[in-house]
């Protein structure tokens, strides 16, 4: 039987969205999208690359999809992320049948 593991973004207020910008998600008027980048240090990175560094299988929401791998393959070396997000085989779920998804390569 195969383990699902969750990686997720979530205050201690109950916001959850991923640290990246305000752009990001601004679904339901949420204006502070990236506030927490400043505070990540060097930390998560070193752990994120350990944990993406092991033989897994990504599990994806058509938009964090798209999002996260359109941000990752267009970001300037070093870059800890792209390698794994491009080569490790991924399943991507959609409440539409028409949903269309990019192909990332790294640069």
């Amino acid at each position: 039987m195969a383990t699902i593991t969750v990686f997720q973004h979530l205050t201690l207020d109950g916001v959850m969205q991923a640290p990246g910008g305000p752009e990001e998600d601004p679904r339901g008027g949420f204006r502070h999208g990236g506030w927490a980048a400043p505070y990540a240090g060097e930390q998560p990175e070193g752990f994120l690359g350990d944990f993406w560094s092991a033989g897994f299988a990504w599990l994806f929401g058509h938009r964090t999809y798209n999002h996260l791998l359109g941000h990752w393959t267009t970001t300037p070396e070093p870059n800890p992320f792209a390698e794994s997000l491009v080569g490790t085989p991924k399943y991507v779920v959609s409440r539409s049948a028409d949903t269309e998804l990019a192909y990332y390569t790294t640069h």
